[in-house]
């Protein structure tokens, strides 16, 4: 059986000629920790065409062309006629219908909750739980984005601090949780774990790709309007108008990013022999 944890994402999508070398000398190091990783830009045109309105397809469409196909881990090495996947997150379902029709001699679940967004306590929790329903042998693959962006203005840099401070002090969610997975998959007794990341960029000055993850940002900031003017001071006509400028003007003045981390691990084979 192979397990695979992953936040369904998408946005609209329509053809996108990356320019490869001119993002890449674009970005500088502001982070300490992590250098930009757009190794994964090499020229192809993005050529996925969906509905408009459809983002959350879009979002999952845009993903899928960053990480090369919808998983990273070996599962063409590991799945077998009867096995089953399961899609914890799964959003709209197009990555299950996807593994579906990819594999379809194998059973693909999906399940959403909503709020599902584990406090950061309950991360070990939760990832054990998910060890637990795995079979000896299968595979985890969990994918998260950074929950800040980088190279950023000081309109975003502002709100996204304020952000991150509410969060982790009203509702104990640690948005950077991504960058700290592998220790908790390490605690929970998986092996072979392998982690890596991508960097997205945020605007106009990314492309099509970057235009689509601009506009989640956008989406995500003006979700989490209502709760969070009360700690910026602001009304929420100014609140919006910040949000505004940023995607429309900000993000493309400072060539801002954020990271999409990804981690995939065995659970341990079986020890035991049975007979019959």
């Amino acid at each position: 059986m192979g397990l695979f944890f992953s936040h369904d994402r998408s946005y609209r999508v329509t053809k996108f000629l990356t320019n490869s070398e001119k993002i890449k000398e674009k970005i500088e190091t502001h982070d300490n920790a992590l250098i930009p990783n757009f190794d994964w830009l090499d020229g192809e045109t993005f050529p996925t065409k969906i509905e408009e309105n459809h983002r959350i397809h879009a979002q999952h469409f845009a993903l899928k062309h960053v990480c090369k196909g919808n998983f990273t881990s070996p599962i063409n090495e590991n799945i077998k006629p009867g096995f089953k996947i399961l899609d914890v997150g799964c959003g709209s379902g197009q990555w299950c219908i996807e593994m579906a029709q990819m594999f379809p001699d194998v059973e693909v679940y999906g399940f959403d909750l909503s709020p599902c967004f584990p406090v950061s306590s309950d991360w070990s929790t939760f990832i054990k739980e998910i060890k637990r329903v795995l079979k000896p042998g299968g595979i985890i693959e969990q994918h998260e984005c950074d929950g800040l962006a980088h190279s950023v203005g000081p309109l975003l840099n502002k709100v996204q601090n304020t952000c991150i401070h509410v969060i982790s002090t009203t509702n104990d969610i640690d948005l950077r949780f991504a960058r700290r997975l592998s220790e908790v998959y390490e605690t929970a007794g998986f092996e072979n774990i392998h982690e890596s990341y991508l960097s997205l960029a945020l605007g106009k000055w990314g492309g099509r790709i970057g235009e689509i993850c601009a506009d989640n940002l956008k989406h995500i900031y003006l979700t989490m309007q209502p709760w969070l003017t009360p700690f910026t001071g602001l009304t929420e006509d100014e609140y919006n108008r910040i949000i505004k400028q940023i995607v429309v003007k900000e993000l493309d003045e400072y060539n801002s990013y954020t990271n999409h981390h990804i981690i995939w691990a065995k659970k341990k084979a079986s020890s035991y022999w049975w007979f019959y």
